[in-house]
């Protein structure tokens, strides 16, 4: 069954897909495909700014889209972001380890060093070719498990409305995090679209069958069928994923509320097999988005 068209409030969880918006952005905006296809084809890094302004100014003024970079829902069980009920919000979630792996690489993301590591030296560090200086080898194993603390719960805190990462230093008692998590899988239920980073061509052609577009023609899989970007460091990942386990007290939010999120796509799977049987899982090494 297809849906309504539905108001687009997408959750950019960091370190899960950001060429999602690509995807929403013709859902929302079928006319400016032509637009969408030229940012794609430039670098990420460079246009971060354009597409934060170019999706706000140019396409919200036209009644498209707004895109909230990296910011968390509204707290409550019926709030997406500002202006937005939970009803509208889109989102992709990563395995836990998989998304920390790759936001510890990525310049420690959500999580400045002095929120998670007081004691690492503040000498030079030692330099390796596998590995960016902020993940360098002379980084202790404490700094990998102190990242995890900060920002292992941060699919859960963004949905019930608190930034991604926070304070090692922040006690948060048995009882706080489990009504977090039953939060955070209450609004899940509700969201319009939930796809996995890990499963992408899945994610997409399910989104595709639920949301196709208004002119009636397909999304184009140059650009919704391309989401990873090749990593430079394979030997510095391997170093930093030996440290972390999924079962590891500073993920355990986001793993019970990602593999909520599972069960709700396999569902979704149930209804349209055909994803299912042209889906492809992406290449286990590979970590960073």
């Amino acid at each position: 069954m297809v849906r309504e068209r539905t108001t687009v409030d997408w959750l950019h969880v960091p370190k899960t897909g950001s060429s999602f918006l690509y995807v929403l952005l013709i859902y929302a905006c079928d006319h400016l495909e032509g637009y969408v296809a030229d940012l794609k084809a430039r670098d990420v890094n460079k246009i971060r700014e354009e597409e934060r302004w170019g999706v706000e100014a140019k396409n919200y003024d036209e009644g498209c889209m707004k895109a909230f970079i990296h910011t968390p829902l509204r707290q409550g069980m019926g709030n997406g972001h500002r202006g937005f009920l939970v009803e509208n919000v889109f989102t992709i979630l990563r395995a836990p380890s998989r998304r920390v792996v790759s936001g510890f690489l990525h310049t420690h993301h959500s999580c400045p060093m002095k929120w998670f590591y007081h004691n690492h030296s503040k000498g030079p560090v030692r330099k390796s070719k596998s590995c960016p200086e902020w993940a360098s080898p002379s980084m202790p194993d404490a700094a990998v498990v102190g990242y995890a603390r900060c920002s292992g719960s941060c699919q859960t805190r963004m949905i019930i409305g608190q930034s991604c990462g926070h304070s090692t230093a922040e006690h948060l008692s048995d009882q706080r995090a489990e009504a977090m998590v039953i939060e955070a899988k209450s609004k899940i239920d509700r969201f319009a679209f939930v796809g996995l980073t890990d499963r992408w061509s899945e994610s997409m052609c399910l989104f595709a069958k639920r949301f196709p577009r208004s002119s009636g023609k397909p999304y184009p899989s140059k650009l919704v069928n391309h989401n990873m970007r090749p990593t430079k460091h394979d030997d510095c990942e391997s170093r930093v994923a030996s440290v972390l386990h999924e079962d590891d007290a500073s993920l355990s939010q986001d793993a019970l509320i990602f593999a909520h999120a599972e069960r709700r796509f396999e569902r979704e799977l149930d209804r349209y097999s055909e994803c299912r049987e042209g889906g492809r899982r992406l290449n286990q090494t590979s970590w960073l988005i």
